[in-house]
């Protein structure tokens, strides 16, 4: 079957326009979760026709809600999971994205409460930069990896896969020539969730980092108390924001708080409108 056929055509019926949006995105034209979703709350809002700031709100607010809706059905889950292009078992990144694009929208609206026109413009040419504003920035985080990378050899903790951090250290080994050793965290062997779907990118992950002569090591989570007394810092990608305006990764409370103890730098990759 089809992955983009996971819904017939009769489920479009009395369906709300953001959920229709999300599922041409992501099924079909096979955008990741939260891209997805932020192009399917920019579609509400320019088709929206409100001519005020209050029913522009709501309107954003219903679509929220709707699509939050419409991603906890657990069918709808395993559909969402089950595609080739999902690098994560959890919809938190629609979840996520859209909390802290809502987040956006309402500090922006504190700026341009009396002008209806220029917030609806800014705030809808913001979720359409989204995507370009996310490659844009794994290049600047791999572009300032000199300021982190200061040591002919440095040996740091990171927390799954992760895109940017993968760009970081790549930039470090191709550019700068020099020698990085990761230590991996994985919930591999204390995870039930853990699934081989999950492996698989987390196989990616550490294969493409050694075909660079990058050094990784895998390791329990539990284990991750063991090695700070040899690392140099902690560093953080952004995949699974759960929270506005930051990172707040599931499981990664543990190493931040080690870090705090033993006065460990510890980066995290925080990305905002």
């Amino acid at each position: 079957m089809d992955e983009s056929n996971k819904f017939s055509k009769s489920d479009l019926l009395d369906e709300h326009e953001v959920v229709r949006s999300f599922k041409k995105h992501y099924f079909e034209d096979k955008d990741e979760m939260h891209v997805a979703a932020i192009k399917s709350i920019e579609h509400i809002i320019k088709s929206n026709m409100s001519k005020t700031t209050f029913e522009l709100f709501i309107s954003l607010n219903e679509a929220k809600s709707k699509l939050n809706s419409f991603i906890k059905n657990s069918e709808v889950q395993t559909d969402i999971l089950s595609m080739s292009h999902s690098k994560r078992m959890t919809i938190y990144p629609i979840i996520s994205s859209c909390d802290i694009y809502h987040h956006f929208v309402v500090k922006k609206y504190s700026h341009n409460e009396n002008n209806f026109s220029d917030l609806k413009n800014i705030i809808s040419e913001s979720a359409k930069e989204f995507p370009k504003n996310l490659e844009k920035s794994l290049c600047i985080i791999g572009g300032n990896s000199r300021m982190m990378f200061i040591n002919s050899k440095t040996t740091i903790l990171t927390y799954s896969n992760s895109e940017c951090v993968k760009s970081l250290l790549l930039n470090v080994v191709k550019d700068q020539n020099k020698q990085v050793c990761v230590y991996f965290t994985s919930t591999e062997k204390i995870s039930k969730n853990y699934v081989e779907k999950e492996k698989e990118f987390d196989d990616k992950f550490i294969s493409e980092l050694t075909k660079q002569n990058i050094q990784v090591i895998k390791m329990d989570l539990q284990q991750v108390k063991n090695i700070f007394n040899i690392i140099d810092f902690v560093v953080i990608g952004t995949e699974l924001v759960i929270d506005n305006g930051g990172i707040i990764n599931i499981g990664i409370f543990p190493p931040s708080a080690i870090s705090f103890e033993l006065n460990k730098l510890y980066i995290n990759d925080v990305h905002k409108f």
